[in-house]
């Protein structure tokens, strides 16, 4: 046998860490962008609907007495 037959015979496939190294960043950056973005969501605003101002409308409280009339 040749020694480049004995090499290619004893490595049956990559190091352990060659695959672990990747596969552990690539999980942390899916587990930071979601991160990133659900704050990016929670900071943003809701959209101004046109015609309509944000928030109650001046009308829109009625109290119990006011039901019976």
């Amino acid at each position: 046998m040749t020694p480049e037959l004995i090499l290619a015979a004893e490595s049956t496939g990559p190091s352990l860490l060659v695959v672990l190294v990747p596969a552990l960043i690539i999980a942390a950056l899916l587990i930071g962008a979601f991160a990133w973005g659900s704050r990016r969501r929670a900071r943003r605003r809701p959209p101004v609907t046109p015609g309509r101002p944000n928030g109650p409308r001046a009308d829109s409280w009625s109290t119990p007495d006011d039901e019976g009339r």
